[in-house]
């Protein structure tokens, strides 16, 4: 188990990839279906196309990430 943390609006039209589906390291938009690796944000189908990721940590059992 780890945690990752991705911008939540898909490139495409802004679907809310928190509303998506996660398979095999990646994201799911909920919309038209584009996915997103989980580590790097990029979409292995069209890799000009990718969402933000941000370092996370766990300090004390809290999720913390740098949106810096």
């Amino acid at each position: 188990g780890s945690y990752r943390v991705l911008d939540d609006a898909c490139p495409h039209q802004g679907a809310s990839l928190g509303e998506g589906s996660s398979f095999r390291g990646t994201v799911i938009c909920p919309w038209h279906s584009w996915s997103f690796d989980l580590k790097s944000g990029v979409c292995p189908e069209a890799p000009s196309f990718q969402v933000r990721s941000y370092p996370v940590r766990v300090v004390e059992g809290i999720i913390e990430a740098d949106l810096s």
